[in-house]
C-alpha cells in the first residue's frame, strides 16, 4: 500500500438494520450489537495503518424518528460498549472523543462519555470521534451561535462572522478536516453527517453493511484514496476535452 495515506478518516456506519433483517434477527437493532466487532477492528486497523483520526457517525439526531425501542436500545448498546471496551482502547493508545448533543440524548451517558474521554486523555496512538446524536447542520448552527453570542448571553446580529472562524470553532471538535470518508451499506448519501467539513474530502462507497465490515475492507478504501489526486479547486484545471 502507498504511504499516501489519509491523517483523518470519517465513516458513516450504514446497514445494520438491513443486516438484521437479511440474518432473520429478532429486532432491527441486533445489526448495531454485531457492528461493534466491525467499529473494534476498524480501530485496530486504523492504529495498524498509523492513522491519526478516526471519526465514526454512530447516532444521528435525525434516528430519534426511529421507534423509541430501538433508540433506547442503541443508548444502552452505548453504556454497555463504553463499559466493555475502555481497558482495550487505553491499551491501544486510542483517545476517545465524543462529538454531539449528547446530553440531549442521555444525561448519565453523557456523564460516562466524559469520564472515558478523561480517563483516555493520555492515549497517543490514534484520536477516535464518536458522533452521537449529531448532525451536520446541527454543528454548523452551534458554531456560528458561539461566534455571535456575547459573554451576557444575548445575540449580537452585527457580528461578523467568517468562513475562518467557523472552520476554526468547528475543528476544535474534530481536530481536522476528514482526507477520507467511507460509507457502508451501499447507499451514495452524506445523510447530514459533518457537512462543513466535507468541502474537499475524498469519498468512498462501499456496497458491504456494515456487521460485515472489516479492516481489510478499510485498508482497500485507504488504498482507493493512496492513488488518488487531491486538487481542492485549484491545480491542474487543464484537461483537454476531445
Amino acid at each position: 500500500m502507498s504511504n499516501n495515506l489519509p491523517n483523518h478518516v470519517a465513516i458513516i456506519m450504514d446497514g445494520n438494520g438491513r443486516w438484521s433483517m437479511l440474518n432473520q434477527c429478532k429486532n432491527r437493532w441486533d445489526g448495531h450489537k454485531y457492528g461493534i466487532n466491525a467499529v473494534r477492528d476498524v480501530i485496530k486497523g486504523a492504529v495498524e495503518k498509523k492513522i491519526k483520526t478516526l471519526t465514526l457517525f454512530a447516532f444521528s439526531k435525525e434516528n430519534h424518528q426511529r421507534s423509541a425501542f430501538e433508540v433506547n436500545a442503541l443508548i444502552n448498546l452505548f453504556r454497555e460498549c463504553l463499559t466493555r471496551e475502555i481497558d482495550q482502547l487505553i491499551q491501544n493508545g486510542v483517545k476517545l472523543k465524543f462529538i454531539g448533543d449528547i446530553n440531549a440524548l442521555s444525561e448519565d451517558l453523557a456523564i460516562m462519555a466524559k469520564d472515558v474521554e478523561h480517563r483516555t486523555k493520555q492515549c497517543n496512538q490514534l484520536n477516535l470521534n464518536l458522533a452521537i446524536n449529531y448532525s451536520g447542520r446541527w454543528h454548523i448552527t452551534e458554531a456560528i451561535k458561539s461566534l455571535i453570542t456575547n459573554k451576557e448571553g444575548s445575540i449580537n446580529p452585527d457580528h461578523n462572522i467568517s468562513e475562518a472562524q467557523i472552520t476554526k470553532v468547528i475543528n476544535q471538535d474534530f481536530i481536522s478536516e476528514p482526507d477520507l470518508m467511507i460509507r457502508t451499506g451501499g447507499e451514495f448519501r452524506i445523510s447530514n453527517f459533518i457537512l462543513w467539513q466535507l468541502a474537499y474530502t475524498e469519498l468512498f462507497f462501499d456496497e458491504k453493511l456494515w456487521p460485515d465490515y472489516d479492516k481489510y475492507d478499510f485498508f482497500r478504501a485507504l488504498q482507493s484514496f493512496s492513488k488518488r489526486k487531491r486538487r481542492f479547486g485549484l491545480e491542474d484545471a487543464q484537461e483537454q476535452f476531445a
